[in-house]
């Protein structure tokens, strides 16, 4: 979509939101405006269960404050999690999800996205206040020139956002609403004798957890995602290094299969199948770095590298919390300035790697900085010990949470 057709069709959703809004007002006032301690979760018709919802669901619980779950009939998936909801209302289709919402009154309504924003749109219309936007990435949908990046930007400057990055900051918006609330580990997954132990190993092994990019993708640097073929090729050079690959659900079959026999022809590469995430965690905990982004020659294009530099993936709380340090690559000579490198930084759980480096130097600054990391900095990331600054947001009004981090 050229960027005249786009501003167009811009103008003309943002007019029919302003209406839509002021329709969604008038049908409030046949409802009670009740106002309540309940907290509300909504999140997209999507398979699978949403992990940042979880983590939240499970330290509201701890304190006594358990949300109501909003969901479509068809999702299952959130069955086994009963236990952290206060009760789950399904709706069969969107006339339920709007007499849902509705109800909700002034009770703050937390909505969970990772992809799909039907459902989370009609809500944010039909929510005259408190609505809490949780998107999961927002750089690469806002930056696209299509109908979902209109549709999240107007969410955006209409909603309480809980970021957790700066990507926000891109939008150039003072007037965007927001929390930053990082993803956090949920569940300590290691301890200070495990960390002692690890460091006295005579291997190191390193792991990938997450989205990779399709084989047939490899050759394309127009993507958000670097050529991990490229990574694997330079790891199996080593001979104390060891590269453990976990990836996400989303890979194709194909592509599976392609990285899984340019993995088997390396001793100390190992492509995994798809672990249920708890035992992926207890996994993971026995390796000493994790991988986040790690191009090796050939770096993804200029948007790719604006998203490195603000957002911030939940992996890296799935290695902190399972003692991983993180470890990032240098770029031009230098240490890469990103915002998720400086945040682990604050709590010495980083270390930044030269790929030109000889095995036995990486192995040095690897164990010296494995060193420095406590299991005190990592119980400081435990989303319980920030639950308390979220609570205190739900019922706050929309002008003490401008522009509060």
């Amino acid at each position: 979509m050229n960027k005249v057709a786009y501003n167009l069709l811009y103008y003309f959703i943002s007019l029919s939101y302003f209406f839509f809004k002021k329709a969604a007002k008038f049908i409030h006032l046949f409802y009670k405006n009740k106002e309540n301690s309940d907290i509300y979760f909504l999140t997209e018709n999507n398979i699978g269960t949403n992990i940042r919802l979880i983590k939240i669901a499970k330290a509201l619980k701890l304190k006594n404050k358990k949300p109501i779950l909003i969901i479509h009939k068809n999702i299952s998936d959130y069955n086994k999690y009963k236990n952290l909801f206060k009760k789950i209302v399904y709706y069969r289709n969107l006339f339920e999800l709007i007499h849902i919402v509705l109800s909700t009154g002034k009770n703050p309504l937390h909505a969970y996205v990772e992809g799909n924003l039907r459902e989370i749109f009609l809500a944010n219309i039909f929510k005259i206040n408190n609505f809490f936007f949780d998107n999961y990435d927002q750089v690469s949908e806002i930056w696209d020139n299509n109908l979902k990046s209109i549709i999240e930007k107007i969410i955006i400057f209409n909603s309480i956002n809980i970021t957790r990055s700066k990507e926000l900051n891109l939008l150039k918006n003072k007037k965007i609403k927001y929390i930053f609330f990082s993803d956090y580990i949920s569940d300590l997954n290691t301890s200070e004798k495990k960390l002692i132990k690890k460091i006295n190993k005579k291997t190191i092994d390193v792991c990938y957890v997450g989205k990779l990019k399709e084989a047939n993708e490899w050759d394309d640097l127009n993507t958000y995602d670097p050529n991990f073929n490229e990574t694997i090729i330079w790891f199996s050079k080593f001979r104390k290094i060891n590269l453990h690959i976990f990836p996400s659900k989303a890979l194709s079959n194909i592509s599976f299969k392609n990285y899984f026999n340019l993995c088997k022809k390396y001793k100390n590469i190992s492509f995994n199948k798809n672990f249920e995430y708890s035992k992926l965690l207890k996994k993971i905990s026995y390796y000493d770095c994790g991988i986040i982004v790690f191009p090796i020659d050939n770096w993804p294009n200029q948007r790719a590298r604006k998203k490195y530099k603000y957002a911030m993936g939940n992996k890296i709380f799935d290695y902190l919390g399972s003692g991983l340090i993180s470890i990032f690559p240098f770029y031009n000579k230098r240490k890469v300035n990103w915002f998720t490198s400086k945040y682990l930084e604050k709590y010495n759980a980083c270390c930044y790697i030269d790929k030109n480096w000889n095995e036995d130097k990486i192995i040095k600054i690897i164990r010296k900085h494995q060193k420095k990391l406590k299991i005190s900095n990592i119980k400081r990331n435990l989303v319980y010990s920030h639950i308390d600054r979220l609570l205190s947001k739900y019922h706050q009004t929309d002008k003490k949470l401008l522009n509060n981090n």
